[in-house]
């Protein structure tokens, strides 16, 4: 395959003038008919076989396309107006008068030069038309130094060399502050590295003619140009010059090429983590759960989108460690703390079992790291809780190379005083009390070895006398030292010594849900997408079950009328949107007419067509078959969002199905934290879900669930309340009964007019209430607002959660407004009505989505009940993250898992669950639906070209 390679390479570089071609750096060959590159590299191959000793240099084979070349001159003219703009004396600087010079070279990155690849991925297989270049440089065994004066060198490649070694050998080129280099490969790939000793990052190896790029010097700009405006000049400037075909050899190929020292020998272990390749430093754990040392926080955070779960045992205390960072600037969670020694109340109530304490912790950064800065975060250890271990804290990291160092000053238990503010009801946020007391100075190193080992040192200022429940510890050192040691990815163990006199063990699970990605191996496999139309009649019943199967969505109706094909589809509101359309496509490419010039997917719910997709059937076949002629990202399919009721089913079917009942099996766990009759109270059962259409637009909705395993008979205690006992009978509800009918209700959606959507349901809507209940919500196709009204009238089920009824009744409903904000895919929600309880208020939900659909949020409720009505907890609060099946799963799915955690159950606050939602009923109408995406696959998975 390297040989054909090199043949192939070789025969095109010399062309029609092998001779004078193979003594040129560089050569452009004119495409002059249409061809696929890998025929073009076959067909040379075969017409000169006898070059095979001099081939050219395949990462620096070069595809031009007119179209890149137009998108390139627009690019370049920004770029230069920039530059002007920013530049002290652009007059004067020779370099950016050379830029002004230079024409776009229009060149399209390869993914490979290698032609039997490039045939078995078509989609990386480039058609050359006329007017198209290739252009083949001969290897040379050098790299190119340069910044924004023009200023550089040229030296010596050395394999096994990375580029802070490599600029060791140019050192008057590196400026004393400068924190970024920008590597540009011979095949046009750009990554920027950090140079910064604070901020390490892994570092590529250079492939020979590779381009270090140094930035614009500072005395090159103004002062009164931003950093951060410096930086995007500093990239945009790197990927205008990685567009160029000729290595720059029209600028620095007078230079003379400086020998570099080859390496003769091992290179020592690197102990700073400053040379050769480097390392990413990895975020540790600390005994909270949040980012730290060992019991002290630091100022580091997780990448956004982390989710960690850790257990710690360090006598008498046990902490159960949920933490979410849904930005990189923030970090919260809730913890649960054992106190072995100490019992959770009388043995009348709870027996033996020991004391638990919740809490939620909160840390935000308040500073990045600089070159002279530490990073800077404050935080608090128990913002709603009891207030037993309640701290607030200040800390500051400063990084150098796998050295880390942090400091801080530590206020209530942090600083060993007792902060008993919040244990009447436990629950409310004591602003008073925060950051009161007497603070206390803690602080600590970190090393992250190379063998995947983090040590910790560090001062803790708690002197543990003042421990809550009159649980004094004794100490007899201050300074505690610990090991964390990353077994597998996603799994840390750690165990340190503290106070001199206790032994501590913990283990750490963490993923990131933002990147979270799974191959789908048990999916019907697409079909593959080839140049060729049908010539044979369809099987449009065939068609429409494969595109059900590869989607999850449902066909109405297949309709014709002329060139144009309609499809008809109902439950479409999945994840990934876009990757399910191209499923649909390459099933409708296989199967439709010849004649077929036109795809339209209509999206049916609630009675009527919310949005239409028109798809070009050859403008979406051309970048399956190829890749794309220019580097402007391709647009997503625009969607249309008729007019209420404008759109009817299309006389001319080809296919009409009948919607049919729909029945799901699954598996069930619930489960119940911090309890007196158990810590942890479990249930797995059987599922079995049934959905049945019926005239009129009207659903019928069941579900049955078995038990199968559980504790639940420790569950004895029911918690006192002075409110209505509307969720506090979550005993009895669990307990009475092994088989359960959750729900049996029927429910209709309907479309009023454009913003207009309105919902009615009745039956047992949920394992705790039966009722009658309706819905209205206002939402204009594409907003970011919408605003709705639900109202119910329920009456409780019996505990059996069979047909019978008990005798509380109410009336519950809320006003409810939604914003997609335009901040990172932050969604809020404010709620205001009448609860279960009869209680009035207000819930605000915040929360924040990713990518691939995962979300991370928080919630809190205040009613007009007071901290002593509504008992322990004082009001009701909670965080929720949910994931896309597709996500982690091996088959595609529209289901996603849901996960929220609320400190305790109480009666204050309760919403009903209601069971028609009409923010998921009109989700086509969010543009939120052609942003999501799955995530990348991890790198070891991925070709290098494709790489981060």
């Amino acid at each position: 395959m390297a040989q054909l390679l090199s043949q192939a390479c070789t025969l095109a570089f010399m062309g029609a003038h092998a001779a004078t071609a193979l003594a040129q750096p560089t050569v452009t060959h004119e495409v002059t008919q249409t061809t696929r590159l890998s025929d073009w590299l076959h067909q040379t191959a075969a017409q000169h076989p006898a070059l095979h000793e001099t081939p050219p240099y395949p990462l620096a084979t070069g595809w031009t396309s007119p179209e890149e070349t137009a998108r390139q001159a627009a690019i370049q003219q920004q770029l230069l107006q920039a530059l002007q703009e920013n530049l002290s004396e652009p007059e004067h600087n020779p370099f950016f008068q050379w830029l002004q010079q230079q024409a776009p070279s229009g060149r399209m990155r390869l993914a490979a030069a290698e032609p039997n690849w490039l045939d078995a991925n078509p989609q990386r297989n480039p058609v050359l038309r006329p007017g198209d270049r290739i252009t083949l440089a001969s290897r040379a065994q050098h790299i190119s130094v340069i910044r924004g004066d023009g200023l550089g060198c040229r030296l010596a490649h050395q394999t096994k060399t990375y580029p802070a070694e490599h600029l060791q050998n140019c050192p008057s080129l590196v400026e004393p502050d400068a924190q970024t280099v920008w590597v540009i490969q011979p095949d046009g790939r750009t990554q920027a590295f950090s140079l910064a000793h604070w901020n390490p990052m892994p570092q590529t190896l250079l492939a020979p003619q590779a381009i270090l790029w140094l930035g614009w010097p500072s005395q090159q700009i103004k002062t009164s140009t931003s950093p951060a405006t410096r930086a995007k000049l500093n990239q945009a400037t790197a990927e205008w010059l990685a567009t160029r075909t000729d290595g720059l050899d029209g600028w620095v190929g007078q230079w003379a090429i400086t020998p570099t020292p080859s390496p003769t020998e091992p290179t020592p272990t690197d102990f700073t983590g400053l040379q050769g390749p480097r390392f990413e430093p990895q975020a540790q754990a600390s005994v909270w759960g949040s980012t730290g040392l060992i019991q002290n926080p630091s100022a580091r955070m997780r990448n956004e989108g982390a989710l960690s779960v850790s257990y710690v045992k360090s006598q008498p205390y046990s902490h159960l460690n949920i933490m979410l960072q849904p930005f990189d600037w923030f970090e919260g969670g809730f913890r649960y703390t054992d106190v072995a020694n100490r019992l959770y109340g009388p043995e009348s109530l709870s027996g033996s079992q020991s004391y638990k304490d919740k809490s939620f912790e909160v840390k935000v950064r308040l500073l990045n790291e600089t070159p002279y800065l530490p990073a800077l975060a404050i935080g608090n250890r128990d913002l709603a809780g009891t207030g037993h271990f309640g701290s607030e804290y200040l800390v500051a990291s400063k990084r150098w190379g796998r050295w880390d160092a942090s400091l801080g000053l530590g206020w209530g238990y942090m600083a060993g005083n007792r902060t008993m503010g919040n244990t009447g009801y436990g629950g409310t946020i004591n602003t008073e009390r925060f950051f009161s007391g007497s603070p206390a100075w803690f602080g600590g190193l970190e090393y992250q070895s190379p063998w995947g080992s983090t040590f910790k040192v560090e001062h803790d200022s708690n002197h543990y006398r003042n421990e809550p429940l009159n649980n004094p510890q004794r100490i007899t050192s201050s300074i505690n030292v610990g090991l964390s040691h990353r077994l597998a990815p996603g799994i840390d163990l750690s165990i340190s010594r503290e106070r001199g006199t206790t032994w501590t063990v913990g283990l750490v699970l963490h993923t990131n849900l933002a990147k979270l990605y799974s191959d789908k191996p048990s999916d019907k496999p697409t079909p593959a997408v080839s140049v060729e139309r049908p010539s044979s009649p369809p099987n449009w019943a065939q068609t429409g079950q494969d595109i059900e199967q590869l989607t999850q969505w449902q066909v109405k109706q297949i309709s014709q009328q002329g060139p144009r094909l309609t499809l008809d589809l109902t439950h479409s509101d999945s994840p990934h949107h876009l990757e399910r359309i191209n499923k649909a496509m390459a099933v409708l490419h296989r199967d439709a007419p010849a004649h077929i010039e036109h795809i339209e997917l209509r999206h049916h719910a609630a009675g009527d067509v919310l949005a239409i997709e028109p798809i070009d059937r050859q403008t979406w076949l051309e970048p399956q078959l190829q890749p794309s002629r220019t580097q402007e990202p391709s647009p997503p399919p625009k969607p249309h969002y008729p007019p209420a009721h404008s759109t009817n089913l299309a006389a001319d079917t080809l296919l009409t199905q009948t919607p049919t009942r729909q029945i799901q099996p699954g598996i069930q766990f619930s489960q119940s934290l911090g309890g007196p009759d158990a810590f942890l109270l479990y249930q797995i059962g059987l599922t079995l879900d049934y959905q049945q259409p019926l005239p009129l637009n009207t659903q019928l909705h069941a579900s049955l669930n078995a038990g199968l395993i559980n504790n639940y008979d420790n569950f004895k205690y029911t918690a006192p309340s002075n409110l209505p006992r509307v969720r506090t009978h979550i005993r009895e509800y669990i307990t009475t009964a092994r088989v359960t009918l959750p729900r049996l209700y029927l429910s209709r959606a309907s479309r009023l007019s454009t913003g207009w959507t309105a919902a009615v349901y009745g039956g047992y809507l949920e394992e705790m209430y039966a009722g009658l209940g309706a819905e209205a919500l206002y939402r204009t196709p594409g907003s970011p607002w919408a605003f709705g009204v639900d109202v119910n009238q329920v009456q409780q089920r019996d505990f059996a959660q069979n047909l019978s009824l008990r005798d509380y009744k109410t009336a519950t409903g809320h006003a409810s407004l939604y914003w997609q904000t335009p901040w990172q895919d932050v969604q809020v929600t404010l709620q205001a009505g009448r609860y279960l309880a009869k209680d009035w208020g207000s819930t605000l939900r915040v929360s924040r989505s990713f990518s691939n659909g995962s979300t991370m949020g928080a919630f809190a409720t205040k009613t007009n009940v007071s901290a002593a009505q509504f008992g322990e907890g004082s009001f009701n609060k909670g965080v929720f993250w949910t994931i896309p099946f597709d996500a982690f799963m091996t088959r595609s799915s529209r289901n996603q898992a849901q996960f929220t955690w609320v400190p305790l159950t109480r009666d204050g606050g309760a919403q009903l669950i209601r069971p028609a939602q009409l923010m998921q009923t009109t989700q086509m109408l969010d543009p939120r639906t052609y942003t999501q995406t799955p995530a990348q696959k991890p790198n070891e998975n991925r070709i290098p070209d494709d790489r981060d």
